[in-house]
């Protein structure tokens, strides 16, 4: 549509300007002279048409040029540390961040408290390992059971007590290593 449209308005283009040229050269009386005011208005008319149509078919195509093409499906990458995110949708991911923060928790006693591998191992399924008890029942042996009343605060707040929990447990690993306990 479009190249109908230029070819249409090049050709009106060339006509005006023959009909100037022709009519400029041909003088008064050699050739009979074509007048140039209604091949000017014939002119500006096609011109004026050619225009509205283009307008026209910009204006009805624009939604198509701005449309975004369909979204490509990409390959999911594993994100670093998700097998072992507690927080994450993979429920075996809790018991491995459990583990890891346990084997953490033991080297840091044997280190910073001179005790051997199975004591450690012993006071962290005692709860012993720390005196702060939520961070102690995130490892602890048996199931995480903060105390009820915080658990609905925390819950009531949109805090998962589980997550709470296990960054307590991660601080006071921290404060193990630093020496502060």
């Amino acid at each position: 549509m479009r190249r109908v449209l230029a070819a249409v308005g090049v050709g009106a283009v060339a006509v005006g300007l023959a009909a100037l040229v022709v009519g400029s050269l041909a003088g008064e009386g050699a050739v009979p002279a074509i007048d140039p005011g209604p091949a000017l208005a014939v002119l500006g008319i096609v011109t004026l048409v050619a225009g509205l149509f283009v307008a026209l078919d910009r204006s009805l195509t624009d939604g198509e040029r701005v449309s975004t093409p369909d979204r490509e499906r990409g390959v999911r990458v594993p994100v670093p540390g998700a097998a072992c995110d507690p927080t994450g949708p993979d429920p075996s991911a809790r018991l491995a961040f459990e583990r890891r923060l346990e084997d953490r928790v033991v080297d840091a006693l044997v280190a910073e408290r001179n005790c051997t591998p199975e004591e450690a191992r012993r006071q962290v399924e005692d709860g012993t390992w720390t005196d702060d008890a939520l961070a102690a029942a995130v490892l602890a042996s048996g199931a995480f059971d903060p105390p009820f009343l915080t658990g609905v605060r925390w819950r009531l707040r949109g805090i998962d007590p589980y997550e709470r929990g296990a960054e307590r447990a991660v601080d006071a690993l921290a404060r193990i290593r630093e020496g502060a306990v």
